[in-house]
């Protein structure tokens, strides 16, 4: 991570004119012959000031050009093992580590490094001596595989260092452990060691050190797939190896960026940085560099479809990593090969790859690894129609993906996810089970993926993020809000002028990511800081069979529910028998692509009020629920726990062959999963009184009169409304977050952001002067703490967000969810003001009546439909229950 000629010095040890002559003749010399002559000459020239010479010859290319500076370290040992001298050997000792390691020789590095730790233990050392050492071997066991001495190592540095006070000593520690973190998978807490050496680094303005963190922050994310916070650390990384000249390392971070332009489809650009990359590391000549520089290469030829390119490259690429016995990379392209295998058709060799792979990941305690050998054995298996072997395969998959998923570091929605990037595993699994007609475990399977992050905060219970900062962390957070806040409302006003500039809102979304980053930096430091602030460990209690009957309260209700995988989609419903719950499956044979385009057609025709929108409505229900028609007859009220694109689909708006609209013979609901229902059920409450905002920005006269015709519904005694001015941020949080039992309506602008779901936010009144109106987003809302039942989202788009696989639509309805509400009426388009106002109306007319919100949605979309003037489902549909009605 730092200058490696930073390392150690022998005490008291100055080179004679005569030492430097000798070790500059020897230097002249190739390697061999200057052992030879080592070893032949007497003893009494071999001295430890001539060892320290040749050492001294060896640091000043140790920074540049480290493959000329490992054999003079090999001669500087070689005299120092003849002299004798333990105290000069040692140091010694340690330099030919670093060189092999740098120069890829990791078994070589090991053995120095265990010989220099052997000595400086004997000779009683200073402890920053020792733990270079630690710190230094702790990366070359993670290469090797040895991932449970590389923690060891790492852990013991920086206590060596803490001990010491040597803070940038800790801080190289902490990089070696962020390391390992990556390789065993737990991103999130390898990033929060980055940002501890970061600020360390930084301190002490060591800018190699600062370099080297963020480029690993950079990875982390990538490794997250989350490539927009990525770019910003991989770039900082690029510049200030730039300026440093530091073209050692300068690869890596050039191979981090290519990852960037590859995984947002910039492809062009991400040709172009991999090719410069592997010309640097070919440039500098160091294996491992043009091996890591092959794989990227070879990864982003496979994302392109070019199979055969990719193998080639892949297999060019391994062959760098075994002279130099570098296994962990080894394995790592290995596993891409075998994916590359599998997508020619060359199944055989994808699973006798994957299983080479699976041996070595399992003796390494390797779980990231683990589940990409095992899905690419049973993505194999499967092909082959052994699905025997494909369960077990899964099963280990699935189990490392639960591992890796308890060990994530951060809150609920770094768990989420990272748990969206594995569906894939029970998504397969589902598709086994049915196949071999397994149909209780193929349904418990689809809910084992499903709204993971909510059902950790229902069941384990959440901490307030700013109730354990220190008084200086709640200033930096402070400031980094009111920025947003500024900003945010500086934006809202910019795009909502009559002449909107689109110069000027494009330079407030690039000030506005800049600083949504920064908040993302400060959050990770704050977990790291604050270890209660964490997911709390141990998994929340999926639901049984036995207990998905338990909430169904009577024969006319049905669960519906989906698993969207590439080649079908499967159905299950659960409805409530004599004997228990009664469970049926059903394939629907379409691909994912193909289905989604369909939903996609339909949901646009929705919008754009296409008035031939019917024969796309009745062909959806003939597809996703007309082959469930027998379980679903009579059925009053349905929950359908949706997946994929489903989660944008109305399923009210469907029509029956004889024209019926789903919604005139049933209520509907959406769930995450039956366990998120569950975990609601132990704590259901009653609604007693309305919070309501309302016309923040003065431009929504209907919401006003939605606001007071809902109030009076409910009473003076019952109703607090806050209009327009008085709609404000801070009237929200007085009201909203502090009373039981009632629901919080907000009729206002709902903005959605299709890039980043959690920054979609609803508008309200800023309470000041300095702008009209503020943004409250949904990366805030999910930090609150919500004692409603209900929280109605009269406002355009509040249902929209990301499909997040294994926990559902992110996004403003999910965001009050996690908050703590049960229930969240939100929309999937941009509403009818008109229409809206009596829906709202109708809706709390039947909800003040005693039905639940899906029974009242049921009966105000009834109401609409039989309005000539709104029976397009354009005007009623858009309107969704989420979470638990």
């Amino acid at each position: 991570m730092f200058p490696c000629a930073e390392a150690m010095y022998a005490q008291g040890v100055v080179p004679s004119v005569e030492e430097k002559s000798l070790a500059e003749a020897l230097a002249a010399l190739p390697l061999d012959q200057a052992l030879r002559q080592i070893h032949e000459a007497p003893v009494s020239q071999m001295t430890p000031g001539a060892a320290i010479a040749l050492r001294d010859l060896g640091n000043t290319y140790i920074d540049t050009k480290p493959p000329l500076s490992l054999p003079l370290y090999v001669e500087a040992q070689a005299i120092a093992v003849r002299s004798g001298d333990d105290a000069v050997r040692a140091p010694i000792d340690y330099n030919v580590g670093t060189a092999n390691r740098l120069a890829g020789n990791l078994d070589a590095a090991r053995a120095a490094f265990d010989e220099a730790l052997e000595l400086y233990t004997k000779l009683h050392p200073k402890l920053p001596d020792v733990a270079k050492i630690h710190s230094a071997r702790s990366v070359v066991r993670m290469y090797l595989g040895d991932t449970e001495g590389a923690i060891a190592d790492g852990e013991t540095a920086y206590k060596e260092n803490q001990q010491a006070g040597d803070e940038v000593g800790m801080a190289r520690a902490l990089n070696s452990l962020g390391n390992t973190e990556m390789v065993l998978g737990r991103f999130g807490r390898a990033r929060q060691r980055f940002e501890e050496g970061l600020i360390l680094a930084r301190k002490h303005n060591q800018r190699q050190g600062e370099a080297y963190l963020l480029n690993n922050i950079a990875d982390s994310y990538l490794q997250e797939d989350n490539a927009e916070l990525a770019l910003p650390y991989a770039l900082q990384a690029i510049k200030i190896k730039e300026e440093l000249g530091n073209r050692e390392d300068l690869y890596s971070s050039l191979v981090n960026l290519a990852r960037v332009y590859d995984s947002s489809g910039r492809n062009k650009e991400a040709i172009e940085t991999i090719t410069r990359a592997y010309a640097v590391a070919k440039e500098v000549n160091k294996p491992d560099a043009m091996a890591r520089s092959l794989a990227e290469w070879g990864a982003i030829e496979e994302h392109n479809g070019h199979y055969d390119a990719a193998l080639k490259l892949l297999q060019e690429g391994i062959a760098f990593t075994l002279p130099i016995s570098d296994h962990l990379h080894e394995n790592e392209m290995l596993v891409q090969i075998a994916e590359a295998e599998f997508d020619l058709g060359r199944y055989d060799d994808a699973a006798r790859d994957g299983q080479q792979v699976l041996d070595f990941a399992r003796r390494a305690s390797l779980p990231k690894m683990i589940e990409a050998a095992a899905l690419v054995i049973a993505r194999a298996q499967m092909n082959a129609g052994n699905y025997d072997g494909a369960h077990t395969s899964l099963q280990t998959a699935i189990a490392a993906v639960e591992q890796m998923r308890d060990d994530t570091a951060g809150g609920t929605l770094a768990a989420s996810e990272f748990f969206s990037h594995h569906a894939e595993d029970y998504q397969a699994m589902v598709e086994v089970d049915v196949k071999q007609q397994r149909w209780q475990e193929a349904f418990l399977t689809s809910e084992q993926e499903k709204g993971r992050a909510l059902l950790d905060l229902l069941s384990q219970g959440r901490i307030s993020f700013g109730s354990v900062l220190t008084a200086e962390e709640r200033k930096e957070e402070a400031a980094l809000r009111r920025k947003l806040t500024q900003l945010g409302g500086q934006r809202t006003s910019a795009a909502l002028a009559a002449k909107p500039d689109a110069h000027r809102i494009a330079e407030l979304d690039t000030q506005l990511q800049a600083t949504r980053t920064a908040m993302t930096s400060f959050r990770e430091r704050m977990f790291a800081a604050h270890p209660q602030l964490e997911r709390r460990q141990g998994r929340a209690s999926l639901i049984s069979m036995e207990q998905a009957a338990e909430l169904m309260p009577s024969a006319s209700t049905a669960v519906i529910e989906f698993e969207m995988t590439p080649h079908a989609t499967y159905l299950f419903t659960l409805t409530r028998g004599k004997s228990g719950a009664e469970l049926h499956t059903y394939v629907i044979d379409i691909t994912l692509s193909a289905l989604t385009a369909r939903i996609r057609r339909f949901a646009t025709s929705l919008q754009t009020r296409d008035p031939g929108f019917a024969a796309s409505s009745r062909s959806l229900y003939q597809l996703l629920l007309a082959p469930a028609a027998h379980d679903l007859a009579g059925k009053s009220s349905l929950v359908i726990v949706p997946s994929g694109d489903l989660w944008r689909l109305p399923f009210q708006a469907l029509q029956r062959n004889d024209g019926k609209f789903l919604v005139e013979t049933a209520s509907v609901s959406y769930a995450p999963s039956l366990s998120v229902l569950r975990a609601y059920g132990k704590t259901s409450r009653r609604l007693s009184s309305l919070v309501a905002f309302g016309d923040p920005a003065e431009d929504l006269p209907e919401a006003a009169q939605e606001v007071k015709a809902v109030s009076r519904i409910y009473g003076k005694t019952h109703a607090s409304s806050f209009l327009r001015k008085e709609a404000s941020l801070e009237n929200f949080r007085t009201a909203a977050l502090t009373e039981d039992d009632h629901e919080v309506l907000l009729a206002t602008h709902g903005v959605y952001d299709d890039r980043t779901p959690m920054s979609s936010y609803l508008l309200l009144a800023s309470g000041d002067t300095s702008a009209r109106t503020v943004p409250l987003e949904a990366s805030q809302i999910a930090d609150m703490q919500l004692k409603s039942p209900l929280v109605v989202l009269s406002a355009c788009e509040t249902a929209k967000g990301k499909y997040q696989a294994g926990e559902g639509l992110i996004g403003l309805g999910w965001s009050f969810l996690a908050a703590g509400s049960q229930s969240a009426v939100a929309s999937l388009w941009r509403v009818d003001s008109a229409s809206t106002t009596e829906l709202m109306i109708a809706f709390h007319r039947a909800l003040r009546q005693g039905s639940s919100p899906a029974v009242a949605l049921q009966h105000a979309g009834r109401m609409l439909v039989r309005d000539p003037k709104y029976h397009h489902p354009f005007y009623w549909a858009g309107f969704v229950v989420l979470g638990n009605n």
